[in-house]
């Protein structure tokens, strides 16, 4: 009977800690991290290209959707003034033309956390959109998080 319970042991032991690394790997996003990351992304994307951007403004609006963000998670960038909108705020202002950002879902992998960016610009008058997606993955850097982008797809239409 003795000799069982040390083989359980035995065959337990080396488990435990492949278990528990594993499960390590693939927790939550913590509020905390979330917030580093899109902190992190929001700095480093390049605002200028964009369709609104005025080289003679002291402060451009970037506007992001509300979805999956909170202004807590917001940076302070010079020259940059983030505005939260609703989907309903941004079909109201597509009348006149909109540029707008969303994050999508974070997805934690092992080694990563993958998150989205998507632009999208919208003009109900001139019956013009575009928009582009960006891929960042984000890994811990001494206490931190690091983004490194990718440009996705991008599109453009028109309609008559």
């Amino acid at each position: 009977m003795n000799l069982k319970k040390h083989l359980i042991a035995l065959v337990l032991i080396p488990v435990l800690p492949i278990s528990l690394f594993v499960h390590a790997q693939t927790k939550p996003l913590t509020a905390s991290d979330k917030t580093q990351i899109i902190k992190s992304i929001l700095k480093q994307e390049d605002f200028k290209d964009s369709e609104t951007w005025s080289a003679g403004n002291s402060e451009n609006t970037v506007y992001l959707l509300v979805d999956n963000i909170s202004s807590a998670q917001l940076p302070q960038i010079t020259g940059v003034r983030f505005v939260l909108v609703t989907q309903k705020e941004v079909d109201e202002m597509a009348r006149t033309g909109v540029e707008y950002y969303r994050f999508g879902d974070f997805e934690v992998r092992k080694a990563f956390v993958r998150a989205i960016l998507i632009r999208k610009y919208r003009s109900v008058v001139g019956k013009h959109s575009n928009g582009s997606i960006t891929e960042y993955r984000c890994r811990r850097f001494s206490g931190g998080w690091r983004a490194k982008g990718r440009a996705g797809a991008a599109y453009t239409a028109e309609s008559h």
